[in-house]
C-alpha cells in the first residue's frame, strides 16, 4: 500500500479510499492505524475492531466525533504515555501501551 506524504486534500482523499478499499476486499481481524484518524471515517462503522495509536497529543474534539460514528464497542484508542492516554480517557476507552 502506498500512502501520499502530503497535508493535501487530495491526497487525504486518496489515503482514505487506499485504506477502505484495502479493509473491504480482505479478511482483517483487526486494525490499528497510526495516521490520521480521518483516514477511518468510511470503516468506523464497521464492526472490524479498530485501535488509533498515538504517540503525541491528540485532537479531543475529533476522537469525540470518531467515538460518536464508530460501531459500538469497536474503537479503541491507545497512547505511548500515560498522559497521552489520560488526556483521551475522559471521552474514549484509552489504554497505554
Amino acid at each position: 500500500m502506498e500512502w501520499e506524504k502530503s497535508n493535501n486534500k487530495l491526497d487525504i482523499i486518496k489515503n482514505v479510499a487506499t485504506l477502505t478499499k484495502l479493509v473491504y476486499s480482505n479478511n482483517f481481524g483487526v486494525l490499528n492505524s497510526f495516521r490520521r484518524l480521518t483516514y477511518l471515517l468510511p470503516i468506523l462503522p464497521l464492526k472490524l475492531p479498530k485501535f488509533m495509536s498515538y504517540q503525541r497529543k491528540s485532537t479531543i474534539i475529533q476522537i469525540k466525533k470518531a467515538n460518536l460514528l464508530a460501531k459500538r464497542n469497536s474503537l479503541l484508542f491507545t497512547g505511548c504515555s500515560n498522559y497521552i492516554s489520560n488526556m483521551i480517557k475522559p471521552v474514549a476507552e484509552s489504554y497505554t501501551i
